[in-house]
């Protein structure tokens, strides 16, 4: 069980090295990480084990990270959700606002910048920044 003041982060990923980088990340911290390699797994473990932050790739077998992170706001409107992909382009951040994601980290991910987001939302406890910050 989790001490106190230890969170509970959701990975998503179905690129095992991405997964190990993010577990890593994640780790240091201190904080509790579940890991998802599917759209509909990460759906799932969502509604199961209600994270406090998630990490969703947007490229991912069966429903993608969009569609995945639609369907959680569904059921978790606060949770916090950092979309991570190396496909981003023009137009792209408007798609991952639109979809309930709050930011967007580009891969190759930067640890650095990883661990300063999940600070953001998780150790500060800001989970109502705004979407875009």
């Amino acid at each position: 069980m989790p001490g106190a003041g230890v969170k509970t982060v959701l990975a998503v990923d179905d690129n095992e090295e991405s997964l190990r980088l993010m577990a890593c990340i994640v780790e240091r911290t201190g904080h509790r990480l579940i890991l998802a390699r599917s759209g509909e797994e990460a759906v799932a473990l969502a509604e199961q084990e209600r994270p406090d932050l998630i990490l969703m790739d947007i490229k991912l077998p069966g429903i993608d990270g969009l569609e995945a992170s639609r369907r959680i706001r569904e059921s978790l409107p606060t949770v916090p959700i950092i979309a991570v992909t190396a496909h981003a382009m023009t137009g792209d951040r408007e798609r991952f606002l639109a979809a309930g994601c709050n930011f967007h980290l580009e891969k190759p991910l930067n640890p650095l910048a990883v661990l300063e987001r999940i600070g953001r939302y998780l150790e500060k406890d800001e989970t109502a920044i705004p979407a875009g910050r």
